[in-house]
C-alpha cells in the first residue's frame, strides 16, 4: 500500500521515496482528502473553453482540408504550398484532440488512471503532432525560400515529393519519442504515469528535444523568412514598369504566401511553443508529476495550445482571398446543386405551358 504524505497542508517531495505518492486531491493537515471534490467554476469554464476550441478547430481545419480535396477531386491544380498548408491543418486538428485528454483530467483533478497503453497514446498525441507541425512549417519555409530566393534555378515540388517529405516528417516525429515511450511506467491503483530513468538521462533527452524540435527549425525558418523578405524588397525597389503582368501577379502571390508563413510562425511561437518549453523545464528541473506546483500553469498553457489549433485556419481566412472564395463555394455547394434542378423544373413547366398555349391557339384558328 502506498503512503500519501502531507505536511502542513502541502505535498512532501516523494522523489526520493518510492513508497510515497503525492496527494492528488487536497492536503488537509497531514492527511490527504480522498473524497470527491466538486468542480470549481474555474474548472467548468476551462472545460467550456476546451470544447469551444475543439469545435473551432474542427470547423476551420476541416474546411481547409475539404477545400483542398475538392480541388483534387475536380482535377484542379494544387500547389505544394497548398498541400503543406492542408497537412498543417490536419496536424492542428490532431493537436486539438488533446481536448479528450484535458477534460477527464479536469474532472479527476489530475491525470486519469488509464494504464500504460493509454498513457503512452496520450503522450504521443500531445507530442508527435506538435513536432510534425513545426516540421511542416519548416518545409513550407524552405519551399518558399527556394521558390522565391532561388527563382528560376528552383525546381518546383511535385505532389509525390511533398508526400514523401511528409512521410519522413511523421517517421521522425514518432521516432524521436521512442525513448520517452520506453521509459514510461505506471503503477496500478494510482494515477502515476511517468518516465522511469535517471535524472541525467531526462535532462539530456529534454535538451535534445527542445534543440532538435524547436531551436534549430525556428532558426532555419527565421533565416528563410529573412532571405525571402530581402529578395522581395529588392524586387520592389526595381522598376515595376518593366515587369510583365504575369510577373506582377507572381510577385503579389509571393508576398501573400510570405505574410501567411510569417503569421503562422508567430502564432506557433506565442501559442504552442511555451507549452513545450515548460514541459522541457519540468524534465530538467525534475518537477514533472508534481501537480501541486505546476497544475495551474499546465492548464493555462493547454488552453493556449488549443487556441493555436484554430489560429492557422483563421489566418488563411483573413489573409487568403482565394481560400475565402473556395470556402464559400464549398458551403454553398448544396444550394448550387439544388438551384439548377429548380431552374430545370421551372423551365420544363414553362415549356409545357407554352406547348399547351400553342395547341389552344391552333385549335382556335381551326375553329
Amino acid at each position: 500500500m502506498f503512503n500519501v504524505t502531507c505536511i502542513n497542508g502541502t505535498n512532501v517531495n516523494c522523489t526520493a521515496n518510492t513508497s510515497c505518492t503525492p496527494c492528488i486531491r487536497k492536503c488537509v493537515g497531514d492527511a490527504c482528502e480522498e473524497s470527491e471534490v466538486p468542480l470549481s467554476n474555474y474548472a467548468k469554464a476551462r472545460i467550456i473553453i476546451y470544447i469551444i476550441t475543439f469545435l473551432l478547430s474542427l470547423l476551420g481545419n476541416g474546411c481547409v482540408v475539404l477545400v483542398t480535396f475538392k480541388k483534387i477531386l475536380s482535377r484542379q491544380s494544387v500547389t505544394a504550398f497548398k498541400l503543406l498548408i492542408t497537412h498543417l491543418a490536419f496536424v492542428d486538428f490532431l493537436v486539438s484532440c488533446n481536448t479528450f485528454v484535458l477534460i477527464p483530467n479536469e474532472l479527476n483533478n489530475a491525470e486519469a488512471d488509464d494504464g500504460l497503453p493509454m498513457c503512452t497514446f496520450k503522450r504521443m498525441l500531445r507530442q508527435a503532432p506538435l513536432t510534425a507541425s513545426i516540421a511542416t512549417i519548416l518545409i513550407i519555409a524552405i519551399e518558399r525560400y527556394r521558390g522565391i530566393a532561388k527563382d528560376f534555378r528552383y525546381r518546383k515540388w511535385t505532389v509525390r515529393r511533398v508526400c514523401v517529405s511528409l512521410v519522413i516528417v511523421w517517421i521522425i516525429s514518432i521516432g524521436i519519442y521512442i525513448p520517452s515511450m520506453v521509459w514510461l511506467k505506471t503503477t496500478r491503483g494510482t494515477v502515476d504515469c511517468k518516465e522511469v530513468t535517471s535524472l541525467q538521462n531526462k535532462r539530456i533527452y529534454a535538451v535534445f528535444l527542445i534543440t532538435f524540435e524547436y531551436v534549430v527549425p525556428l532558426a532555419i525558418i527565421a533565416f528563410c523568412n529573412y532571405k525571402i523578405i530581402t529578395v522581395i524588397r529588392r524586387r520592389s525597389h526595381a522598376m515595376t514598369e518593366v515587369l510583365s503582368d504575369e510577373n506582377k501577379q507572381r510577385d503579389l502571390e509571393q508576398r501573400k504566401t510570405t505574410r501567411i508563413l510569417i503569421a503562422i510562425v508567430i502564432g506557433f511561437a506565442i501559442l504552442a511553443l511555451p507549452n513545450q518549453i515548460f514541459f522541457a523545464y519540468l524534465d530538467i528541473a525534475d518537477k514533472r508529476g508534481k501537480y501541486s506546483e505546476t497544475w495551474d500553469v499546465l492548464q493555462m498553457l493547454g488552453i493556449l495550445l488549443l487556441l493555436h489549433t484554430s489560429f492557422n485556419a483563421a489566418v488563411y481566412s483573413i489573409m487568403d482571398n482565394q481560400f475565402r472564395t473556395d470556402a464559400k463555394e464549398l458551403c454553398c455547394c448544396c444550394n448550387k446543386k439544388a438551384g439548377p434542378s429548380k431552374r430545370t423544373s421551372s423551365s420544363t413547366s414553362s415549356t409545357s405551358a407554352n406547348k399547351s398555349g400553342s395547341r389552344e391557339r391552333h385549335a382556335m384558328s381551326a375553329v
